[in-house]
């Protein structure tokens, strides 16, 4: 029995590790790629290579070569010190785990207290939303709700997702453009990445990067979106007008599983927009080339260091 419990306690800390490093690594080549790819305006690959990373962090991709290391009862010999080593480890982790989750679970409580006392909004307003979402082809089951305790238009939910107004006074051009935003976010799944990033903030309660992981994908799935509106409305000067002007606040859920309008700083948004080419498109062999690259160069240094420990 206690054998059994060593296992998994290796197990789990080997996925930890694994996962953490190599996840730490691709990140930072993100973001020294990140500088480069923001000057030359390619904002999906950026958004991409970083959708990447974050699966990093939470599937054990080289799992397979982790086994091979730890039961071929040669490179790696498993005792009694390494085992109740690693039971202390993973419960000290399991603490943490518990306790991130406990205190994300209070928060949540509140936020989703807020999010459901709204009501539905005027027939029109709905009937806009529905237009722009058969445009956009967003088979979602989506509903817009006017909400005075939200500050900013807002949009959370994966399965059901709703659109939150903090006020249904908003001329025809500032409600299309507030709509195709949030619109926009359901259709890129962003909400999906914030509850991986949720994860990481859980899983790594431990980590000093993570709160930067959760900054940097508020801010580039944010940017990504603004791209695609430009792109949808033809003015880059229009849509950040109507973005200024209804931001009375800042946006009070930065790091809830949801997506928000005013989220990031408009003047960093606006900064890499005048960046982007051409809608920022490129050939797809050169985005797969990249990530290919990334995730091959990152396998190769795996099994490297792997053989380098079995001579």
């Amino acid at each position: 029995m206690i054998w059994m419990i060593q296992q998994i306690s290796i197990y789990i800390l080997c996925y930890l590790f694994i996962c953490l490093l190599i996840g730490s690594i691709l990140f930072l080549i993100w973001k020294i790629l990140c500088k480069k790819m923001e000057e030359k305006g390619f904002v999906r690959l950026n958004y991409g290579l970083l959708k990447i990373v974050i699966l990093f962090f939470l599937i054990p991709f080289p799992i397979v070569i982790l086994r091979t290391v730890l039961w071929d009862g040669i490179t790696f010999l498993v005792n009694d010190r390494i085992g109740n080593f690693a039971i202390c480890m993973v419960g000290i982790w399991g603490i943490g785990f518990g306790i991130s989750i406990w205190k994300s679970k209070r928060k949540e409580r509140v936020f989703l207290d807020i999010c459901q006392s709204g009501k539905t909004c005027r027939e029109w307003i709905s009937k806009q939303a529905l237009e722009l979402m058969e445009k956009f082809e967003i088979h979602n089951s989506v509903s817009v709700e006017y909400n005075p305790f939200v500050q900013t238009p807002m949009v959370y939910g994966i399965r059901n997702p709703k659109v939150l107004l903090p006020t249904e006074e908003y001329t025809t051009d500032q409600l299309k453009i507030i709509l195709l935003h949030e619109l926009t976010h359901i259709k890129h799944k962003d909400i999906f990445w914030k509850l991986l990033c949720r994860m990481i903030l859980l899983i790594y309660w431990f980590y000093p990067l993570k709160r930067q992981i959760f900054k940097v994908v508020n801010e580039w799935s944010e940017v990504y979106c603004d791209f695609s509106v430009i792109n949808e409305t033809g003015s880059k000067k229009g849509y950040f007008k109507t973005i200024y002007d209804i931001m009375i606040h800042q946006f009070q859920f930065q790091e809830y599983i949801c997506a928000g309008i005013g989220e990031c700083n408009l003047e960093r948004r606006i900064l890499i927009a005048n960046k982007e080419n051409e809608y920022g498109e490129m050939d797809h062999r050169f985005y797969f080339e990249h990530v290919f690259y990334i995730i091959w160069g990152n396998q190769c240094c795996y099994c490297n260091g792997i053989n380098a420990i079995g001579v």
